[in-house]
């Protein structure tokens, strides 16, 4: 049997959306390598790639993914396509091999980390716990889909409650989405069924 051939760091696994988060992935949180401005939370319901299926599902739990940027590459991709944190990268980006993808396909949906073994302020999980219960996300994005009426009026709601968050906590707008998940406005600007 051939060996593996070597990774040619090309970078296209990392320009196809960022990894999600396992529980053994805390300790890179813990060790500031990677903060809640780098993270964005899908949260239960919401649909997305499942790669083993190859098709879109509603997630069954919550997934804290490394966000993208300008699209789906991963934050953490340089100009030079090499990974900034290669040496401190995710779990899923350690099983990544291109030419043999069973070990990352067993990743989905395992262990995932979550945001309550994440977030040290009770009062900030709290206000987490009680906004997924007043606006959960599997319905919402049935209803984007659906083309439902009086959701730009939520999405109003929800950007005027998320700024009021980020000032009472001290937080960048930017890092709601890792507490909050994405934003009413974010969901209807992917889901919505075009005119």
């Amino acid at each position: 049997m051939a060996p593996p051939p070597p990774c040619l760091r090309c970078g296209t696994c990392c320009t196809k959306g960022g990894p999600a988060l396992h529980r053994q992935d805390l300790e890179l949180l813990r060790a500031g390598v990677l903060e809640p401005r780098h993270l964005v939370t899908l949260r239960r319901g919401e649909p997305a790639f499942h790669p083993v299926e190859g098709r879109v599902v509603e997630l069954p739990q919550e997934m804290i993914k490394v966000r993208g940027h300008g699209g789906w590459r991963c934050l953490f991709l340089t100009e030079e396509r090499l990974c900034s944190i290669h040496r401190r990268r995710p779990l899923e980006c350690r099983a990544l091999k291109c030419w043999d993808t069973r070990e990352i396909e067993a990743l989905f949906l395992t262990d995932l980390l979550t945001r309550s073994q994440v977030i040290a302020s009770p009062a900030l999980l709290e206000i987490v716990e009680a906004y997924d219960r007043r606006l959960p996300a599997g319905p919402l994005c049935r209803a984007i889909l659906s083309g439902a009426s009086g959701l730009k009026e939520t999405a109003a709601r929800d950007r005027e409650f998320r700024r009021s968050v980020a000032r009472n906590f001290g937080l960048h707008e930017v890092e709601l989405e890792f507490y909050l998940g994405r934003s009413v406005e974010s969901l209807l600007e992917q889901l919505a069924p075009s005119h």
